[in-house]
């Protein structure tokens, strides 16, 4: 499989940005910082694109925000698309309505804005976090812990609907672009799933800033790696504070911005279309291979039982 998928060529290349804004975690959703929060994201913005790059993307919730109310701030983050005639992937939090009035459903999403600055589509996050993002059986059991997350009145993010690919209008034509927010990149067969749907490209934007300076945020761009060997696709990672870091489609380190550096990881990567077996198959081996161990230790046990019998006098 490996030396079989070592000598496909790239479909097509791409110049990508991941903007590394090494926001302090206390800082986006203040008042007082959402400015300063926005100018740094302006200014690796203008770096990017003076490297030519085609894709911003920004990290998770790095929109200081919520980016279909806070329409001001929004309309200038789509400004800057229009300026510099460059798609972004804005990761912002985004707000829709439930069931009955004024019931709030907050979202973590990955936002695409066009060249244009419309939003031409949106995943949200699926898999969300317990006890960061909501609270497991918050309404009976654990009722009494909803102000963990005190971050909005309802105390919990909802999760997404569907894993959809997000579409790029490309001059070349149009190419699919696979999201996974935050700890999703952990799960194999998230990315599988993206890949089966027609993904060329995959991006992976997260937080990190709770992990502070530990081994954490090394250990989580790691993830990227092995979702680039499993899937045959170029993997960018953007972290808000690190680390970032893009991979080619065997999990080789192709560049990265350090831990609590503010920076613009600029690289050419590739769009591919091949599937790989686990791709094609996902989880079923391991599962297969963890049966087939219990049958034959079961089979080893029953064996070495009716040899006990048989040896007795």
């Amino acid at each position: 499989e490996h030396r079989r998928l070592l000598g496909v060529p790239d479909k097509a290349k791409v110049n990508i940005a991941a903007l590394q804004g090494n926001i302090d975690q206390n800082q986006p959703w203040d008042e007082h910082y959402r400015r300063s929060t926005l100018n740094r994201f302006f200014e690796l913005g203008s770096q990017a694109r003076a490297l030519n790059a085609e894709l911003l993307i920004w990290p998770e919730s790095a929109f200081p925000g919520i980016f279909n109310w806070d329409q001001s701030l929004a309309n200038e983050v789509r400004s800057w698309s229009r300026t510099w005639h460059v798609d972004q992937i804005v990761s912002a939090d985004t707000v829709g309505l439930g069931a009955t009035q004024g019931d709030y459903r907050y979202f973590n999403s990955m936002l695409w804005l066009n060249p244009e600055g419309t939003v031409t589509g949106r995943f949200s996050k699926i898999h969300l976090v317990p006890f960061g993002e909501y609270i497991p059986f918050q309404r009976t059991l654990l009722f009494f812990v909803r102000k963990l997350v005190p971050r909005y009145e309802n105390g919990m993010f909802t999760p997404g609907e569907k894993r959809l690919p997000l579409i790029w209008n490309r001059p070349g034509g149009d190419s699919k672009v696979g999201g996974l927010i935050c700890f999703e990149s952990i799960f194999p067969q998230y990315a599988a799933e993206l890949t089966r749907q027609g993904s060329e490209l995959l991006v992976v934007v997260t937080y990190d800033a709770w992990f502070g300076v530990t081994a954490a945020p090394a250990q989580h761009a790691l993830f990227s790696a092995l979702r680039a060997a499993e899937t045959n696709r170029y993997v960018i990672h953007n972290a808000a504070t690190g680390v970032s870091c893009a991979f080619d489609p065997y999990g080789r380190l192709l560049g990265l911005i350090p831990l609590n550096t503010p920076g613009v990881l600029q690289k050419q990567l590739g769009l591919r279309s091949t599937q790989t077996f686990f791709v094609r198959w996902g989880l079923w081996l391991p599962w297969f291979s963890v049966l087939w161990v219990a049958v034959l230790a079961m089979f080893v046990f029953r064996f070495s039982e009716i040899q006990k019998l048989h040896s007795e006098p």
